[in-house]
């Protein structure tokens, strides 16, 4: 609730500024295909908006081709998949499938990709396995890691 309350103060107040604050960078996220929970990552959602992160939510149950497809059509520097049951974590469908998308199509230097959910909480190393660049535990930690992401993806 906390996120959402985040998310709608930060829409209600960009209006608001003489000059609309520089967004900071572009992330596409959403859940794994076959997952369907939804509310960590709109937590997440909602501290990325208010560091003035432009993002991108695909919803539940995305499938990897159509985040990449995603991130490029918005020149986004992040995608975060989030997945919270093990199987959709590990699985070919979650971050394995986008990490191979950005192989096959030479993206992996311009996008990064985040994870986030319970399983990467109960076995950290987790997210190196799957192909991850980085995770975060919770929203505040997620912002704090996607906007250094962002900023590394800027650097090159």
């Amino acid at each position: 609730m906390g996120a959402q309350i985040a998310a709608e103060v930060v829409e209600e107040m960009v209006p608001r500024f003489r000059e609309a604050p520089e967004c900071s960078g572009r992330v596409v996220i959403g859940t794994a295909r076959g997952d369907f929970h939804g509310l960590g990552k709109q937590i997440v959602v909602g501290c990325l908006k208010a560091l003035m992160v432009e993002v991108t939510d695909l919803g539940l149950n995305v499938a990897p081709e159509r985040f990449v497809d995603e991130a490029v059509a918005r020149g986004a520097q992040v995608i975060g998949v989030s997945a919270m049951m093990v199987h959709t974590a590990q699985g070919e469908q979650g971050c394995r499938g986008v990490r191979a998308v950005l192989r096959a199509r030479g993206l992996e230097a311009c996008i990064k990709i985040a994870v986030g959910g319970a399983p990467y909480r109960f076995c950290p190393g987790l997210y190196r396995t799957v192909g991850a660049d980085a995770w975060a535990e919770n929203g505040i930690l997620a912002g704090r890691v996607i906007t250094k992401l962002i900023r590394e993806v800027a650097a090159r």
